[in-house]
């Protein structure tokens, strides 16, 4: 920090070191419907990957991998109300230091 600041009830002072964590804008409630909610198909772009010159290379192949990964669990239909349970505070430079998924699973009819 530059100077001295207060906000919401926090106190920076001046020299602190203040850390940006992006990850955590996808969760804007001003910006996407629903920010809790997985959505398939969702058009706004995630805000963790940077955006504009800055925006990161492997965006693509991430959000790729993941739409992928997705499809082919989830198109047996064995999971069902797939969600995260529990996230655990703290920081990662990776995303949640920890968090916990529920889902309901359903035994498949044999052909």
């Amino acid at each position: 920090m530059s100077q001295d600041l207060s906000f919401r009830g926090l106190n920076l002072r001046k020299g602190d070191r203040v850390m940006f964590y992006t990850a955590l804008a996808n969760f804007d409630a001003g910006f996407f419907d629903e920010p809790f909610q997985f959505i398939p198909g969702r058009k706004e772009k995630p805000l963790s990957f940077g955006t504009g010159m800055h925006m990161c290379i492997g965006m693509g192949i991430a959000l790729n991998f993941a739409s992928s990964f997705i499809a082919r669990t989830s198109s047996n239909g064995a999971l069902r109300n797939v969600r995260i349970t529990e996230l655990a505070e703290g920081v990662s430079a990776l995303g949640a230091s920890r968090f916990s998924m529920g889902m309901d699973c359903h035994e498949l009819a044999e052909d």
